[in-house]
């Protein structure tokens, strides 16, 4: 098959078209993330680096390809022709999962990041303390010279964090007997 290039004229236009695409997709891509910006109340949903990385990868082989059609080499017309398709497909594959990778550790730290309310355990006894705690994911802090035979009989006088506050769910409560 014998391919002949299209004229010079018609090739620089082409390229100059491409190029000015390219531009044009990065304007637009940099509006809608600062539109976005003042619609989203956290910030780690407005980053800029996948879109501009996949864009500019994509871009900068179409504007290559675009250049190689004035070259009167089929092979390389192919060649590049196919990278830029594979390019392509993988910019949308890494742009996707690693926007899923992040949706999902974003879901993953909300379903972890949950807080409870500090039970108020003042005159209760240690035995009963431990019962109130194992209803919420916190853990009882008991002085550790305190004999775990008194548990059953010696009653808190204080605690801390005070009752009302809200921890982690690792966090623990202290106590100290009356």
């Amino acid at each position: 098959m014998n391919f002949n290039s299209p004229p010079a004229s018609d090739l620089t236009v082409l390229l100059w078209f491409v190029i000015v695409l390219v531009l044009i997709s990065l304007v637009v891509l940099t509006v809608f993330r600062f539109v976005q910006l003042g619609k989203e109340t956290s910030p780690g949903e407005t980053s800029l680096t996948r879109p501009y990385l996949a864009l500019l990868l994509v871009g900068s082989v179409v504007i290559i390809t675009a250049a190689s059609l004035a070259m009167d080499d089929p092979d390389l017309q192919k060649s590049l022709v196919g990278a830029v398709i594979s390019l392509s497909s993988a910019a949308v594959g890494f742009y996707f999962a690693s926007a899923e990778a992040t949706d999902a550790r974003r879901d993953l730290l909300k379903s972890t990041a949950q807080t409870v309310q500090v039970p108020d355990l003042k005159g209760m006894t240690i035995e009963a303390a431990k019962d109130v705690v194992k209803t919420v994911p916190l853990s009882l802090i008991v002085p550790p010279d305190l004999d775990p035979s008194s548990h059953k009989t010696t009653h808190i006088g204080s605690q801390f964090p005070p009752a009302g506050l809200t921890k982690g769910p690792v966090d623990g409560v202290s106590v100290w007997p009356k």
